[in-house]
Order: C-alpha cells, then structure tokens, then sequence
C-alpha cells in the first residue's frame, strides 16, 4: 500500500479540497472534534486514496476544483460497486441545484461554505458524535 493509501486507510473523512487553507482548516476542525480525517486536493488524488482497502467512512468534497472536480469525483464514486455506498458531503461556494442527480439524497448531502459552521452538524448526522 502507498503511502496516500495508508493515511486515508485509518481515517473516517476524506475532505477534498483545492484550498490549501481551507483543507487544513476543515481537516483540523473535524480533528478537534474527533473525528480522523485525510486531506485530498483534489478529486483526482482522492479517487488515489480511494484505492485503499480500508475505506473512509465519509467524503467531504468541494465542487469546484483543478484536475478532477468534485462532481467528477461523485461520478466516479457511483461508478465504483465498492465506493458507491460512501456518503458524500459536499461543502461548496457554488448555487446548489437541488435536481442535479449527481448531488441528490440519500448518499449527499450540500452545504454552501457559508455555511461551514453547520459543517459538524452535518458530519455527527452521518457518523454519530465522537466526543
């Protein structure tokens, strides 16, 4: 196993995010909470670490990103028997069309990044509290 699959193996997020500041930002946050989580740049890299045996239990993903967006990445999620059932939270500046398929419940849910403080929330609601 490499060493981007060995990090997201133990973590129960993968947050993908283009920002480096705000990736960290969100990564220590959810850490702080107690949950473990795994930065991702973009959807590319995160598809990367997806190829782990051991699966994380959620992935926070952006929209908006270089090389392989968050839209891509849902895709190719849902495309993927083994990664189709992980629940995906998507955390973007971008108007949410509450129609797209790709965005759609049960397995996503959207919060606009103004929203961020909703974004633990959103977290305890699909994984339960770990404090």
């Amino acid at each position: 196993m490499d060493t981007m699959s060995a990090l997201v193996a133990a973590a129960d997020i993968l947050v993908v995010e283009d920002d480096d500041d705000l990736r960290w930002v969100v990564v220590e946050t959810l850490s702080g909470a107690g949950y473990s989580a795994t930065p991702a740049a973009n959807g590319k890299e995160a598809l990367m670490m997806l190829a782990a045996p051991v699966l994380p239990r959620l992935v926070l993903t952006d929209l908006s990103m270089p090389v392989m967006d968050g839209r891509e990445l849902i895709k190719a999620m849902r495309a993927d028997e083994r990664l189709r059932s992980i629940p995906v939270l998507v955390l973007s500046a971008l108007e949410h069309d509450p129609l797209d398929p790709v965005l759609g419940p049960p397995l996503v849910t959207y919060l606009c990044k103004a929203g961020a403080p909703k974004l633990l929330k959103a977290v305890e609601r699909r994984l339960g509290r770990r404090r």
